[in-house]
């Protein structure tokens, strides 16, 4: 019975998906600041205050989706790094490196 009640349950809706706007479910090349941060999975507070590029379109400012993909793909995973490494890296870069 339990197993029925998941396979038959929806899933929560979540709003509309701001990277499809026509019937046809083509994605747009050009997001909003809202859209461009629900794909990223940021706020768009934050997403302002990061270095990617937007485009002009008349008084709108836009991301390119290709744009917000190559920022999304240059993060680094989460265990690349060293935590220790990594704190010290960005002291030295913040403060200065000491050698």
């Amino acid at each position: 019975m339990l197993r029925e009640y998941l396979n038959e349950r929806d899933e929560p809706d979540v709003g509309p998906d701001p990277t499809v706007s026509d019937p046809y479910g083509y994605p747009p090349g050009l997001l909003s600041v809202t859209a461009a941060a629900r794909w990223l999975g940021i706020s768009a507070s934050t997403l302002r205050t990061l270095v990617i590029p937007r485009r002009v379109l008349g008084a709108r400012r836009l991301y390119d989706l290709r744009d917000l993909a190559a920022y999304r793909d240059q993060l680094p995973y989460e265990a690349d790094e060293d935590p220790i490494q990594a704190a010290e890296r960005l002291c030295d870069e913040v403060f200065g490196s000491n050698t």
